[in-house]
């Protein structure tokens, strides 16, 4: 239903207004009123269905733009589902990554980067006591799998 409203950023003559992963959904309007047709649907679908939003969990985000003399407005009504008001944010996380509202995906960087080396220092302690030859054929056998499976980058950290 939310898909066939046409409502939402047209691309490429498509009305591109829902994304959907499992129990996330991201809505996506051009405007204010069209987000709120949006999460007015979305209401709609839920009820029919026997479900509910938890707008506690439920944020709101304006994507600012690049050039700020396209800024409409600085200021936004709050959102609304089913009569309760939504919380808007600066960032927050969808599937594991760091969507913000300044088009910057520095945060999500800096904490892939974080990860990076908290698994490899993992790494280093599981195999420190092992042999050079055994860490050899260790990496051998990443490498090896991460090609068949192909990987699209792979590290490689000398233990």
């Amino acid at each position: 239903m939310i898909f066939c409203s046409r409502v939402g950023c047209h691309i490429g003559g498509i009305a591109v207004n829902i994304f959907a992963y499992a129990d996330d959904i991201v809505l996506s309007a051009p405007s204010w009123h069209a987000l709120q047709d949006l999460l007015s649907l979305l209401d709609k679908c839920c009820k029919e269905l026997g479900m509910i939003c938890n707008t506690k969990k439920t944020k709101c985000m304006i994507l600012n733009p690049t050039d700020k003399t396209k800024n409409v407005s600085q200021s936004v009504p709050h959102f609304t589902i089913d009569g309760h008001c939504l919380q808007f944010v600066n960032e927050f996380r969808y599937l594991g990554h760091i969507i913000s509202n300044n088009l910057c995906d520095d945060a999500d960087i800096k904490r892939e980067i974080h990860n990076m080396y908290v698994h490899t220092n993992m790494l280093i302690q599981r195999f420190r006591k092992c042999s050079q030859h055994v860490k050899i054929v260790i990496l051998r056998l990443t490498v090896s799998v991460c090609t068949v499976l192909h990987c699209g980058l792979i590290s490689v950290v000398v233990l």
